[in-house]
C-alpha cells in the first residue's frame, strides 16, 4: 500500500456524504496525494451532466479537477441501471471492479 495514494468510494447519492467525499479528496490532493474517486450505484448520479449539484459541491469538484483528482464510475453500475456513458461529465473515466480492486490494492481506501 502506498502512503501517497488515496481511493474514495461513494455509492450513495446522499448530498452530505458527497460533500464529505469531495472535502477529503481535495484535502488529500492538496497534501500531494494521488487521489481517485470511485462512484458506484446511486453515487454516480453526482457525475451526471444533468444532475443538479449545489454550489458547494460544484466548487469542490472543480478544485479536485484542478488538482488532478481522477473520477471513475463503476461500469457495472452503468449496465445495471441502464445508463449511457454520454450522460456523464466529460472528465469521468469508467472502470470495472477489477480496476477498483487494483487501485485499492495500492492505496488507502475510504468508503463513504
Amino acid at each position: 500500500m502506498s502512503e501517497n495514494k488515496l481511493t474514495i468510494i461513494l455509492s450513495e447519492d446522499d448530498e452530505y456524504k458527497c460533500k464529505m467525499a469531495f472535502i477529503i479528496a481535495s484535502t488529500g490532493a492538496s497534501l500531494g496525494k494521488e487521489v481517485n474517486m470511485f462512484f458506484a450505484f446511486n453515487g454516480a448520479n453526482f457525475l451526471k451532466k444533468e444532475f443538479k449539484r449545489d454550489k458547494f459541491i460544484e466548487r469542490l469538484m472543480n478544485e479536485c479537477i484542478e488538482m488532478n483528482v481522477k473520477f471513475f464510475i463503476c461500469s457495472a453500475t452503468i449496465d445495471m441501471l441502464g445508463l449511457k456513458r454520454d450522460e456523464f461529465l466529460e472528465f469521468v473515466e469508467f472502470s470495472g471492479a477489477m480496476g477498483l480492486i487494483s487501485a485499492i490494492d495500492r492505496s488507502k481506501v475510504i468508503f463513504i
